[in-house]
């Protein structure tokens, strides 16, 4: 019945595995609360060398025979055999059963919930240490952060996370409103529906592996709330806010929280939506030779926005204090 899948099947998924890390927590501590160190340390080195039969021996043949035929490959099946077997299960029955030889009056009991506590121990001091090195030893760390989570799926955000994805980035959205999401899934982007301020969609829109967001609605207050949450919550290095010249952030709020100001000045991102969505703007490239040349694009401040910068080979959002160099190209959007 828990695994029917139905309308609230993904929330119950993540509900069950907060769930799940808190009895963890629970159990650990417990079975800690009822050993003592000079039971841990009565088991000599008989205790240690069957603790390290377990890890190194045990686990990873159990491990080795249920994953077979399975879709992992070789190296991820060997890094799950020293490192995934947590014995959660197991450490908790063999407690219950030092409990009741304690009460029976059977002997050995005090020692199988020392050698219980004792395994946990050396497989979280093992797989605490060992596992950034497996992992790099073995091919299987996670990528580096190079996502991009944009708050908004209006115009300019869009043409953002194209230009974005065009440079090699994986863009995701969040937005509240259904049909913003729903295009920018046409257009092929993985979206969140829901408020960006609470984290079940923060989660989902995956800022841990994300390196930059920007938030992109027309109220900056939102925005900046948004960026700080991801600087905060899930250590996102780059974080930018767009800036709406009648409703401005005071930038030294922005510095102090280590977020920047977006693109190349305060924007009016409603107009700069509607430009977009009625095809009177165009995006464009070009290259810097001695630095940004402005007067090309046109005579007044709000007639250009600053999107991307292309720079050896990878990608930079535009924002404020951004220096050009001779070799930059710059992703524009101009009106028309």
């Amino acid at each position: 019945v828990g695994n029917l899948e139905t309308r609230i099947s993904k929330l119950l998924r993540e509900f069950e595995e907060q769930l799940t890390v808190a009895l963890i927590a629970v159990v650990f501590i417990l079975l800690a609360a009822d050993v003592r160190l000079a039971e841990v340390a009565s088991l000599g080195w008989g205790g240690a060398l069957i603790v390290a039969v377990l890890i190194f021996v045990i686990r990873p043949l159990g491990v080795l025979a249920c994953t077979t035929h399975s879709e992992l490959s070789g190296r991820e099946r060997i890094f799950l055999a020293l490192i995934a077997p947590r014995g959660i299960v197991a450490a908790a029955v063999a407690s219950l059963f030092a409990a009741f030889m304690a009460e029976s009056g059977e002997p050995g009991g005090s020692e199988l919930r020392a050698l219980v506590f004792l395994t946990i121990v050396g497989t979280v001091v093992f797989s605490g240490v060992a596992a950034p090195l497996l992992a790099t030893l073995l091919g299987v760390r996670a990528p580096a952060r190079d996502g991009v989570v944009i708050l908004g799926a209006e115009d300019l955000a869009l043409a953002l996370g194209g230009l974005l994805r065009d440079a090699g980035a994986a863009v995701v959205f969040i937005d509240s409103n259904p049909q913003h999401c729903r295009s920018a899934e046409g257009l092929g982007f993985r979206s969140v529906c829901g408020n960006a301020l609470e984290a079940r969609a923060l989660a989902q829109a995956g800022l841990q592996r994300a390196r930059a967001v920007v938030g992109l609605t027309a109220n900056g207050e939102v925005n900046s709330l948004f960026a700080r949450e991801a600087s905060h919550e899930y250590d996102v290095p780059e974080t930018y806010v767009a800036l709406t010249p009648a409703r401005r952030v005071p930038e030294a709020m922005l510095e102090r929280h280590g977020t920047l100001s977006a693109f190349d000045g305060p924007k009016d991102v409603e107009r700069w939506n509607v430009r977009l969505r009625h095809g009177r703007a165009r995006l464009a490239r070009f290259a810097f030779e001695t630095g940004p040349s402005l007067e090309p694009l046109g005579d007044g401040e709000d007639r250009w926005i600053f999107l991307l910068r292309v720079r050896g080979g990878g990608w930079q959002i535009e924002h404020r204090g951004l220096e050009a160099r001779p070799s930059d190209e710059a992703l524009v959007a101009i009106a028309s």
